[in-house]
This record gives C-alpha cells, structure tokens and sequence, in this order.
C-alpha cells in the first residue's frame, strides 16, 4: 500500500495481522473530514489452498474482530473502507438483513436502526462459495456494504475480477 507523504504520521499503520491484513489511519485533518478514515487492505487465501496449513485463525474471523474493536473505540464516529482480494463468490445475494424492522419483530426495540435495501448487481449471479457466505453474514454483523455492483464505472455491472470494496452503510 502506498500512502502520500502528506497524508503520513506516526500512527499511520494503525494494525497489521499476519500477512494477510493491512489498515492504516488517515488523520481526519489530513483529509479534511470530522473523523479519522481507517482503510484496511485484505487478501483471504483461495479455499482449499495448501497455504491454509498455515493460517491458525481465518481472515474473516480476525476481520470481524478488528472491525468490532473499531466500532467500540469510534462508534459512529468511525470511517471505515475495506478492500481486497476476499475470493469470495456471493451471487447476488443480499449483504443486508432483510424486513428486519421493528414493526415486523415485537422484541426489538423502537429506536431500532434497520438495514436499508440497496440494489447490487453481480455477475457471480448464481455462483455463492463458502466464503461468500462469510462474507455476506460479515456485512449482516458490521453494517459494511459491498459496493462492487453498486457505484462507479461497476454501478449495475459487478465485475468478478475486480478488488472487491465494502464501506459502511
């Protein structure tokens, strides 16, 4: 990962795990936002490959961990993109919790903050692998979105062959 000088102080690498996890912090006065961005960079080694021997805990489960310690830390005060190579297949699937609003669950309370339904397209249409799978139920949990399929040159495409981007909701 190459950062500007400008953007560069002490703290900019903010965690690294393994080889396989890589997040810095960029000072939210170095790019002119109210709270600091942290970017984390991610490659998750390709089911049944032999360099799973290797791997004690899996990337999403250290993932999952990270982000959770971020989210206590900040709150909603967190800036937060991650992007990578997950090798994830999730077809078109969805990465938010559907009708989960309080009027359809007597037991959540009021103010509850349900998941907003936002169209993807992908072209794994019909193709979902275990990691996926993974990869979906982390978006549930955290509120990250994919956004391969959903802005940029990619809005209504989802190319398979590019880094795939998740951003909070």
């Amino acid at each position: 990962m190459y950062v500007r000088d400008k953007f560069v102080l002490n703290d900019t690498l903010y965690f690294q795990s393994q080889d396989d996890i890589l997040c810095i912090k960029l000072a939210a006065d170095k790019v002119n936002l109210q709270n600091d961005v942290y970017i984390c960079l991610c490659y998750v080694i390709p089911e049944n490959s032999s360099r799973q021997a290797f791997v004690t805990t899996h990337t999403y489960d250290r993932l999952l961990d990270f982000y959770t310690g971020l989210i206590i830390k900040y709150g909603d005060a967190l800036n937060f993109i991650l992007c990578g190579d997950f090798n994830s297949r999730t077809s078109n699937l969805p990465d938010f919790v559907t009708d989960d609003n309080a009027s359809n669950f007597g037991f959540l309370p009021e103010d509850y903050c349900a998941d907003v339904s936002l169209t993807r397209q992908s072209l794994d249409n019909g193709i979902l692998n275990n990691y996926g799978t993974q990869l979906l139920d982390i978006c549930k949990q955290s509120g990250l979105r994919i956004l391969n399929g959903r802005v940029g040159d990619d809005r209504n495409i989802g190319n398979i062959h590019m880094w795939l981007v998740l951003a909070q909701a």
